[in-house]
């Protein structure tokens, strides 16, 4: 079983990150292009890990799979408000600018990832983020049909 999924971007400068990756860890870990279905990579590994501004990253905090996420904020820009919500995801190390940051981080947690993921204040700041930019709904035709009716 693999440990740690990397779910990357076709950029040139990542690559160098995850083979770097690859060559630490060679059997516990699993590089995906970005081309699968999320829900299904994610099965069965320890932690997440995201390298750009994408829905996948969304969908592991929502599911609250154990997510880091980093990017070079000069190539994925954030508007004014979403700024202070990856501050608070910085201040609890989910979000990190660089790949160094974010690697200090997983092996400052990869020996007990729960501990870290499962903390309060984690997860307050996980849940007030999905609030603002996840919807789910346990009945989504239903919220759906009650929208059209709105219009």
């Amino acid at each position: 079983m693999n440990s740690l999924l990397v779910n990357k971007h076709k950029n040139k400068d990542i690559f160098l990150v995850t083979s770097s990756i690859q060559k630490t860890w060679p059997t516990k870990i699993k590089i995906d292009s970005g081309e699968s279905q999320m829900e299904r990579l994610m099965e069965g590994f320890r932690i997440y890990i995201a390298t750009y501004n994408a829905t996948s990253f969304l969908e592991a905090l929502n599911w609250n799979i154990p997510t880091i996420i980093f990017w070079n904020p000069k190539y994925n820009e954030l508007n004014e408000r979403s700024k202070v919500d990856f501050e608070l995801l910085k201040s609890v190390g989910i979000f990190h600018e660089t790949p160094e940051s974010a690697a200090k981080q997983l092996l400052e947690v990869w020996d007990n990832i729960p501990n870290w993921w499962n903390d309060d204040s984690l997860q307050n700041v996980r849940e007030n983020f999905c609030n603002n930019y996840v919807k789910s709904h346990a009945k989504p035709i239903e919220e759906v049909k009650k929208l059209l009716k709105k219009y």
